[in-house]
Protein backbone atom coordinates (compact mmCIF):
# COMPACT_ATOMS: atom_id res chain seq x y z
CA UNK A 1 0.00 0.00 0.00
CA UNK A 2 1.21 3.48 -0.73
CA UNK A 3 0.67 6.27 1.76
CA UNK A 4 0.90 10.02 1.84
CA UNK A 5 4.40 11.38 1.97
CA UNK A 6 6.42 14.56 1.81
CA UNK A 7 10.01 14.94 0.76
CA UNK A 8 11.96 18.16 0.87
CA UNK A 9 14.86 18.41 -1.56
CA UNK A 10 17.71 20.94 -1.29
CA UNK A 11 19.29 22.00 -4.57
CA UNK A 12 22.83 23.43 -4.45
CA UNK A 13 24.86 25.13 -7.14
CA UNK A 14 28.59 25.47 -6.51
CA UNK A 15 30.77 27.97 -8.34
CA UNK A 16 34.46 28.89 -8.16
CA UNK A 17 33.45 32.55 -8.27
CA UNK A 18 30.95 32.85 -5.44
CA UNK A 19 29.47 31.07 -2.44
CA UNK A 20 27.17 28.10 -2.92
CA UNK A 21 23.58 29.00 -3.86
CA UNK A 22 20.80 26.79 -2.49
CA UNK A 23 17.06 26.50 -2.66
CA UNK A 24 14.59 23.91 -1.42
CA UNK A 25 11.41 22.43 -2.84
CA UNK A 26 8.90 20.06 -1.34
CA UNK A 27 7.30 17.16 -3.19
CA UNK A 28 4.05 15.93 -1.58
CA UNK A 29 1.71 13.06 -2.35
CA UNK A 30 -1.75 13.81 -0.95
CA UNK A 31 -3.79 11.23 0.94
CA UNK A 32 -6.02 9.15 -1.28
CA UNK A 33 -9.73 9.64 -0.71
CA UNK A 34 -11.00 7.22 1.94
CA UNK A 35 -12.69 4.12 0.52
CA UNK A 36 -16.44 4.34 1.02
CA UNK A 37 -18.32 1.06 0.48
CA UNK A 38 -22.11 0.89 0.57
CA UNK A 39 -23.80 -2.50 0.55
CA UNK A 40 -27.22 -2.87 -1.00
CA UNK A 41 -29.93 -3.08 1.66
CA UNK A 42 -31.10 -6.55 2.64
CA UNK A 43 -33.82 -7.63 0.23
CA UNK A 44 -36.74 -10.01 0.70
CA UNK A 45 -38.72 -11.46 -2.19
CA UNK A 46 -42.02 -13.35 -2.21
CA UNK A 47 -41.84 -17.07 -2.86
CA UNK A 48 -43.26 -18.76 -5.96
CA UNK A 49 -41.77 -16.43 -8.52
CA UNK A 50 -39.96 -18.25 -11.30
CA UNK A 51 -36.35 -19.13 -10.64
CA UNK A 52 -35.30 -16.92 -13.56
CA UNK A 53 -37.12 -13.95 -11.94
CA UNK A 54 -35.30 -14.59 -8.64
CA UNK A 55 -31.97 -15.02 -10.46
CA UNK A 56 -32.47 -11.71 -12.28
CA UNK A 57 -33.48 -9.83 -9.12
CA UNK A 58 -30.51 -11.30 -7.24
CA UNK A 59 -28.05 -10.25 -9.95
CA UNK A 60 -29.57 -6.75 -10.08
CA UNK A 61 -29.29 -6.55 -6.28
CA UNK A 62 -25.59 -7.53 -6.43
CA UNK A 63 -25.06 -4.59 -8.77
CA UNK A 64 -26.50 -2.13 -6.23
CA UNK A 65 -23.31 -2.10 -4.12
CA UNK A 66 -21.41 1.18 -4.48
CA UNK A 67 -17.79 2.14 -3.84
CA UNK A 68 -15.83 5.35 -4.10
CA UNK A 69 -12.40 6.61 -3.05
CA UNK A 70 -9.13 4.78 -2.77
CA UNK A 71 -6.54 4.20 -5.50
CA UNK A 72 -7.28 1.72 -8.29
CA UNK A 73 -10.23 0.50 -6.22
CA UNK A 74 -11.90 -2.76 -7.22
CA UNK A 75 -15.27 -4.02 -5.96
CA UNK A 76 -15.88 -7.76 -5.66
CA UNK A 77 -18.47 -9.93 -3.93
CA UNK A 78 -18.82 -13.48 -2.72
CA UNK A 79 -22.07 -13.69 -4.76
CA UNK A 80 -22.48 -17.39 -5.12
CA UNK A 81 -25.86 -18.59 -6.31
CA UNK A 82 -29.25 -16.99 -5.81
CA UNK A 83 -31.59 -18.61 -3.29
CA UNK A 84 -34.21 -21.09 -4.45
CA UNK A 85 -37.46 -19.56 -5.72
CA UNK A 86 -39.33 -21.65 -3.12
CA UNK A 87 -37.44 -20.08 -0.21
CA UNK A 88 -33.99 -19.53 1.20
CA UNK A 89 -31.36 -16.84 1.54
CA UNK A 90 -27.89 -15.86 0.39
CA UNK A 91 -25.60 -13.70 2.52
CA UNK A 92 -23.04 -11.89 0.37
CA UNK A 93 -19.82 -10.19 1.44
CA UNK A 94 -18.84 -7.20 -0.67
CA UNK A 95 -15.15 -6.20 -0.67
CA UNK A 96 -13.51 -2.98 -1.86
CA UNK A 97 -9.77 -3.42 -2.48
CA UNK A 98 -7.57 -0.34 -2.90
CA UNK A 99 -3.85 0.21 -3.38
CA UNK A 100 -4.01 2.86 -0.65
CA UNK A 101 -5.68 1.18 2.33
CA UNK A 102 -6.77 -2.14 3.78
CA UNK A 103 -9.76 -3.95 2.27
CA UNK A 104 -13.16 -2.62 3.29
CA UNK A 105 -16.04 -5.12 3.57
CA UNK A 106 -19.76 -5.19 4.28
CA UNK A 107 -22.40 -7.91 4.11
CA UNK A 108 -26.02 -8.02 3.01
CA UNK A 109 -28.63 -10.76 2.68
CA UNK A 110 -31.01 -11.57 -0.18
CA UNK A 111 -33.95 -13.69 1.03
CA UNK A 112 -36.79 -15.48 -0.69
CA UNK A 113 -39.67 -16.15 1.69
CA UNK A 114 -40.57 -19.80 2.23
CA UNK A 115 -43.45 -20.96 0.07
CA UNK A 116 -46.70 -21.63 1.88
CA UNK A 117 -46.89 -25.38 2.61
CA UNK A 118 -49.31 -27.28 0.41
CA UNK A 119 -52.44 -28.27 2.33
CA UNK A 120 -54.47 -31.17 0.96
CA UNK A 121 -57.63 -32.38 2.63
CA UNK A 122 -59.07 -35.58 1.25
CA UNK A 123 -62.79 -36.28 1.53
CA UNK A 124 -63.70 -38.99 4.00
CA UNK A 125 -64.03 -42.53 2.75
CA UNK A 126 -67.52 -43.14 1.47
CA UNK A 127 -69.42 -46.36 0.94
CA UNK A 128 -72.44 -46.70 -1.34
CA UNK A 129 -74.97 -49.48 -1.65
CA UNK A 130 -74.65 -51.79 -4.60
CA UNK A 131 -77.09 -51.85 -7.47
CA UNK A 132 -77.72 -48.14 -7.67
CA UNK A 133 -78.25 -46.45 -10.98
CA UNK A 134 -74.94 -45.22 -12.46
CA UNK A 135 -76.38 -41.73 -13.02
CA UNK A 136 -76.72 -41.15 -9.29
Amino acid sequence: MSTRGTTTVTFTVSSDCEADVTCTATFTVEDAPTVMLTCPPDQTEMACQTQSEIDSKFNDWLGDAMVSGGCNTMLTNSGGTPPDACGGSATVTFTASSDCEADVTCTATFTVEDATPVMLTCPPDQMELACQDQAR
